[in-house]
């Protein structure tokens, strides 16, 4: 029971840590967007 909690938590963190990493691209590519539709 003990290693399927940590399995869990282990899968939980590398879940958060791509969300984190999606949201950095997201984030990055609207500053991206941003300037191109200033100058559009």
């Amino acid at each position: 029971m003990v290693v399927l909690m940590v399995l869990l938590k282990k899968e939980i963190l590398e879940l958060h840590i791509i969300t984190n990493q999606v949201q950095r691209v997201h984030l990055l590519q609207h500053q991206m967007c941003l300037p191109m539709v200033v100058t559009l």
